[in-house]
């Protein structure tokens, strides 16, 4: 059966006053998900055809070997780990640093930033992987220690 557990949610808990627009269903409380999974009655049920659509595109999908996939176009795309990358120095270039931080910006802000702009359900954890990739490459500099996001900073490393 194939359930809208967001719209669900969004039906039972929204109100005029106070709203929310979940992406994906890992966004959602665990209290309310369960809430909202137990009233869905009438899901559209599979047919065999999907069932086994669905079969041959997950076999598919765990064979490729990329850490990243997107959805694009109706389907699930392997791309490289790099494929942020660019997004990331973009969004960090677009932020401005606290005056008296010699230009670092809190990596926590950068990744978040990028999070609540991305087109696509990225985990935190995710961008947080290719902000240290761009540090170990050269390309970031970093001032604290790498123990969580939120305490050290970065910036871009001078030419």
């Amino acid at each position: 059966m194939v359930c809208d557990a967001c719209a669900t949610c969004e039906e039972l808990y929204n109100t005029p006053d106070a709203s929310i627009k979940y992406r994906s269903s890992g966004e959602i409380p665990a209290d309310k998900l369960r809430e909202a999974l137990l009233r869905i009655q009438d899901g559209n049920k599979l047919t065999a055809a999907d069932i086994t659509r669905l079969d041959l595109e997950w076999q598919n999908i765990s064979e490729q070997s990329q850490v990243l996939r997107i959805w694009q176009e109706d389907a699930v795309l392997e791309v490289p780990a790099d494929y942020y990358d660019s997004y990331l120095l973009e969004k960090l270039d677009y932020l401005k640093p606290p005056s008296g931080d010699d230009g670092f910006l809190k990596s926590a802000r950068l990744v978040g930033e990028a999070l609540g702009y991305c087109d696509q359900y990225i985990g935190d954890a995710f961008f947080e992987y290719r902000v240290r990739e761009l540090i170990y490459s050269g390309i970031l500099e970093i001032k604290g220690v790498p123990t969580a996001l939120r305490f050290y900073s970065v910036r871009r490393k001078a030419n």
